[in-house]
């Protein structure tokens, strides 16, 4: 793109209408996987293992269907194996702490 170039579909001094926008912004390992740029924070653990844990206890999905449905359902990206010890560490009173 050349400097000053402007879109044909934005006036320029107009904002975007878009509600939400959701920007991942990832930086590459020493190990050549990408990674997010910020570590989350405890209340974003916290909802991750909650949800997975929930989809996995309420609904019985697989380990590898829950990391699907988080990543298309609610925006959010956890390996399989990370998602895998999030349960073994999660204590739920219904299932006793362990994956069903």
């Amino acid at each position: 793109m050349a400097a000053g170039w402007v879109s044909r579909h934005v006036r320029p001094g107009r904002a975007c209408h878009a509600e939400r926008v959701n920007v991942d912004v990832r930086v590459r390992g020493r190990d050549g996987r990408l990674y997010p740029a910020q570590a989350a924070t405890d209340a974003e653990r916290d909802r991750a293992v909650y949800l997975i844990h929930r989809l996995r206890c309420e609904y019985r999905l697989s380990i590898r269907e829950v990391r699907r449905r988080l990543e298309e359902d609610h925006g959010i990206r956890r390996s399989t194996g990370a998602g895998a010890r999030d349960l073994a560490l999660y204590k739920c009173s219904r299932c006793e702490g362990g994956a069903p």
